[in-house]
């Protein structure tokens, strides 16, 4: 006997012994024509939930590397509008970055640097050293001592 299994049901038996528990969001990226709306679709049945088509291709931007200045609208079915001012900055190369909670040490691309000062939990918040992640995306941090506050530039 030969037993076939489908895409949506593998991809289902694998959510269940990862303990991954419903609701989430899955998207599906790839090539064209290899399956992903088929696999979306599959997907909604199994776990009885709607299916969103596949529009965002036509909004889909490629980002220079730099800043990107973008005027977002959105209108109702009234009529009325709001708009919003986005900046994007997309970076020159790949950062993985990995800080841990009340260690001094972080890993960068794989290499482990040391930290002035490590990630702490104050009052329900994480706080992490700012100087430290912006220095590592290329950016300069400057204190002004006159208002005790720090000025990040990013130069792309």
């Amino acid at each position: 006997m030969l037993l076939i299994l489908d895409k949506s049901y593998i991809f289902a038996k694998i959510l269940k012994k990862l303990n991954i528990k419903l609701p989430i969001k899955i998207g599906i990226t790839g090539p064209e024509s290899t399956g992903k709306t088929w696999l979306a679709e599959q997907l909604a049945a199994y776990f009885k939930t709607d299916y969103t088509p596949e529009y965002a291709r036509e909004y889909l931007l490629k980002l220079n590397i730099g800043r990107n200045e973008f005027l977002i609208t959105a209108t109702d079915l009234a009529g009325n509008q709001t708009k919003k001012n986005i900046t994007i900055i997309r970076f020159k190369k790949i950062i993985i970055m990995e800080l841990k909670v009340g260690s001094n040490t972080a890993i960068v691309n794989d290499k482990s640097l040391t930290l002035d000062v490590p990630p702490q939990i104050i009052n329900g918040r994480t706080l992490v050293p700012i100087r430290f992640i912006s220095e590592a995306f290329g950016a300069e941090v400057i204190w002004e001592p006159n208002t005790k506050s720090i000025k990040i530039s990013y130069k792309a």
